[in-house]
């Protein structure tokens, strides 16, 4: 088998709709690159690292195409998602645990060129910053305004903070709110809560949550930082009943449209990032 170089990388997985854009843009311009779903490893890939003569390399195959990833010089890190694996319980967190491990290593030895490669983001900053406890912590600490916040799973704390916010506040998840049952996959959106919802103790102690004070808004502002080009996209969201708590629940169309930050958000923004 023939393995390629590749010049650009897209790492992310399956089902996700803005690299799949982005990969059609990039084919349109001819671009030299691989989209490597993570979810992949390890049943439909087959992937090596050699460490030799002072150098790493890494092949990844999937089907006929096979290519070397540790050539890439631009680097788009989306996301990564495990793959759902039947089994006995122990052996598959085992390989879940070691490919990810794998996966970690070979980006690790790619982003050792950091002077060299280009990354949109390193995954050592993902990982660092798709914590949302760090992300409110710092956002306040750059004057960013956020809603009162509680993150718990202490049944008496939530019902005490449901109170003290006159009962309007939402639930969202720490991480990612995704389930994949193999054949099912769903989500957990940002959810406007009740009293009811807070009944069960056993319930609110599973896992820690993300709860926040309810803000009425106008619509949703979206904000991408390139380097030194900031664009803020304001999306519609009220327009639609089923958008107007978390628009990423809806099907529907929503109008999105270019939008000015306030110039205090903006530079707000730019010492977040």
């Amino acid at each position: 088998m023939i393995i390629k170089s590749v010049d650009a990388l897209l790492i992310t997985t399956r089902a996700d709709a803005p690299s799949d854009t982005v990969a059609e843009h990039l084919s349109r311009c001819g671009a030299n690159f691989f989209r490597l779903n993570t979810e992949d490893l390890p049943l439909v890939a087959r992937t090596s690292v050699n460490v030799n003569d002072r150098q790493t390399t890494s092949e990844w195959s999937v089907g006929d195409s096979s290519v070397r990833v540790t050539d890439a010089r631009r680097v788009w890190f989306r996301r990564h998602r495990l793959p759902f694996i039947n089994g006995d319980a122990a052996e598959v967190e085992y390989c879940l645990r070691e490919s990810e491990w794998f996966l970690r290593g070979v980006l690790f030895a790619i982003g050792n060129r950091l002077s060299e490669s280009a990354w949109m983001n390193h995954p050592v900053d993902v990982w660092r910053a798709e914590s949302k406890i760090y992300q409110l912590a710092v956002a306040n600490e750059c004057g960013l305004k956020i809603p009162e916040t509680l993150i718990s799973n202490d049944p008496q704390a939530i019902r005490h903070f449901f109170v003290s916010q006159h009962e309007q506040i939402i639930a969202k998840p720490l991480r990612l709110g995704y389930f994949d049952y193999g054949d099912v996959q769903k989500a957990a959106f940002t959810t406007s809560l009740t009293a009811e919802d807070l009944r069960d103790d056993e319930t609110l102690s599973a896992a820690p949550v993300i709860y926040q004070r309810h803000i009425e808004k106008q619509s949703d502002i979206r904000v991408t930082i390139v380097n030194d080009s900031l664009f803020a996209a304001e999306i519609r969201s009220q327009d639609v009943a089923t958008a107007r708590v978390d628009w990423r629940q809806t099907d529907a169309d929503l109008v999105h449209s270019a939008h000015v930050l306030p110039a205090e958000v903006e530079s707000a923004c730019y010492a977040l990032m």
